[in-house]
């Protein structure tokens, strides 16, 4: 659900910028109340990124697991729609993976793997699709241990199939795009 009753900036601040996405800014935001931190999507308000983001915060309402990213609050005003959503302190990935000291066993691999197979089974299981699984939405966070827990993330294009036959665009990174689409 979106709040429209409040805004974002009685309820948060925006701190440091974490990163730039084609729908909108990615900033870490503080809860005044609590001090929690979360990670703020700020998305420019047009009439197409407001469908977008409504569907996005719809789907990501529907998630709950532990290798998803969860959402924690959304907002629209005049001029923007806001999403708050758990703080992932971790890389992405593709920077995890492109670190020159970085060589990861065959056992990591099948740990990653297994989270992020366990995410997709879990939206499948709910007929919600991602459309953009890529590395670099995937988040690694940091572990001891060397066995980084895995965060989907990023559910802009997801769509939820349940009350469609067929999936009638073609989505996604050119480059992680099926064959077959």
């Amino acid at each position: 659900m979106i709040n429209k009753d409040q805004t974002f900036e009685s309820k948060y601040e925006l701190l440091e910028e974490l990163g730039k996405g084609m729908f909108g800014t990615v900033k870490k935001c503080q809860c005044t109340d609590t001090g929690v931190e979360y990670a703020a999507k700020v998305v420019r308000k047009t009439t197409k990124n407001k469908e977008e983001v409504v569907r996005e915060v719809s789907t990501m309402n529907l998630l709950q697991h532990k290798s998803i990213a969860q959402i924690h609050d959304a907002f629209e005003s005049k001029r923007q729609m806001v999403i708050v959503m758990e703080l992932i302190r971790g890389k992405e990935l593709f920077e995890k993976v492109c670190q020159e000291d970085t060589l990861l066993t065959e056992k990591q691999c099948v740990y990653y793997l297994r989270q992020i197979l366990s995410g997709v089974e879990y939206m499948h299981k709910k007929k919600i699709v991602h459309l953009d699984l890529k590395p670099e939405n995937i988040l690694c966070i940091d572990s001891p241990q060397g066995y980084d827990e895995i965060k989907l993330i990023d559910f802009g294009l997801a769509r939820d199939l349940s009350s469609t036959k067929q999936l009638s665009c073609i989505c996604g990174t050119p480059e992680f795009v099926g064959k077959s689409m």
